[in-house]
């Protein structure tokens, strides 16, 4: 979840302070700057001492899953469903959005012609209509 949360705070803390000064370097450095303050709360010993119980908690529970795998089963299967996921994701995107000569191209093919649909879907629309009146 946190992950979710800092790329939309990326997006947003970004996209307003390029209101405020435009896209510049100085944007750019001011939204690290703002969106890294979140590291000020490990400066509190509370809430340093529980992620640091998370991290060894995380680290025993990876060490017994590989040490004892028939009793970790259900983790490491989501472990390998998510790395499945992750790769066939990477696979099916890597060619979404790439940059070619100085240009920022999509990968998707199937773009070429589909702006004449709307305007068939259209058109059939306004002939039922237009027959349906007549026959009424």
């Amino acid at each position: 979840m946190g992950t979710c949360v800092g790329f939309a705070l990326l997006g947003l803390v970004g996209f307003y302070l390029a209101l405020l000064f435009g896209l510049t370097p100085l944007d750019l450095i001011l939204t690290a700057g703002m969106l890294s303050c979140a590291f000020l709360l490990l400066l509190a010993s509370t809430i340093r001492s529980r992620v640091t119980a998370d991290i060894w908690s995380g680290m025993r529970l990876a060490r017994e899953a590989i040490r004892q795998p028939w009793r970790y089963g259900r983790e490491i299967c989501l472990a390998i469903l998510y790395v499945l996921i992750a790769i066939v994701l990477e696979r099916f995107f890597n060619r979404a959005v790439f940059e070619h000569d100085g240009m920022i191209l999509t990968g998707a093919i199937n773009n070429l012609g589909d702006l004449p649909l709307p305007h068939e879907h259209d058109y059939k629309f306004r002939l039922r209509r237009k027959l349906s009146t007549r026959t009424s």
